[in-house]
């Protein structure tokens, strides 16, 4: 790994390998990958165990090969949280700089210093989490808010300029909490929608049931558009969701 603190960036990078090998991965590939940490038995387990929660085969494994502490994970996402609490464990050894410290080392990285733009990320892993954890028990676990906030934190960097009217730790923080609040602004937008469409599809059977007795034949799109207060094209295009919904259930209903 090119940056310890980047755990939770490198165990998604390693599922996308082994995605692109029919969802298989070695043991051997998995120990190379994280050969740079220390890492203990129970903690490989909770690794292993991770990634086959995702579909993902790993050849030479076996599922019980290691005992899991499990009093170190809470009872809602186990593997989750203890990946985060590895992963804030990993940061504790990074020193965070101060305001004043971060504007010059900002300078040196819009010279073009290279050291400088990483040591302003490494710096600023600890600011992502704590950030991060404000918005926990939200409709985002704390993991996905942390790489959201790591997301924010990468372009924030890029995109600073000396000539903000804010200082480099006021806009980078500014940034990374748009990250993560974007996040769950569009989480709820499609939780919303989805809700919303279903709700729709639900009215349209309704209604259609019920003018089907009135009018003793099937209502049509247009008849249904004028009586839920739509246009034609609305309604065909909630029966067409409709439609999808039934084609994806039915193979499943039948197993």
């Amino acid at each position: 790994m090119e940056e310890k603190g980047k755990f939770l960036q490198d165990l998604t990078t390693l599922l996308k390998i082994a995605k692109t090998n029919d969802n298989c991965i070695t043991k051997e590939e998995i120990q190379d990958f994280f050969a740079d940490m220390e890492l203990g038995e129970s903690q490989w387990s909770m690794i292993y165990q991770y990634i086959t929660s995702q579909d993902v085969k790993i050849i030479g494994y076996e599922k019980l090969e290691v005992p899991v502490v499990e009093e170190d994970f809470s009872e809602e996402n186990p593997i989750q949280d203890a990946i985060v609490t590895m992963y804030m464990e990993e940061l504790k050894d990074k020193k965070d700089l101060t305001p004043e410290q971060e504007q010059f080392v900002a300078k040196k990285m819009l010279a073009g210093d290279e050291n400088a733009r990483k040591l302003l990320i490494e710096s600023n892993l600890n600011l992502v989490t704590k950030l991060a954890h404000e918005y926990k028990n939200r409709s985002l676990p704390e993991g996905d808010l942390i790489q959201e906030g790591n997301i924010g934190l990468l372009m924030g960097v890029s995109e600073y300029e000396l000539s903000s009217k804010v200082t480099f730790h006021q806009y980078i923080t500014d940034a990374i909490r748009r990250a993560i609040e974007g996040a769950l602004s569009e989480d709820s937008r499609e939780t919303m929608s989805a809700k919303k469409i279903a709700s729709r599809a639900n009215e349209l059977n309704d209604l259609a049931t019920e003018m089907a007795g009135e009018l003793e034949r099937e209502a049509t799109p247009k008849e249904l558009a004028k009586r839920m207060g739509l246009t034609e094209d609305e309604v065909l295009e909630i029966m067409k969701i409709s439609l999808d919904a039934v084609s994806v259930l039915e193979p499943n209903q039948r197993k």
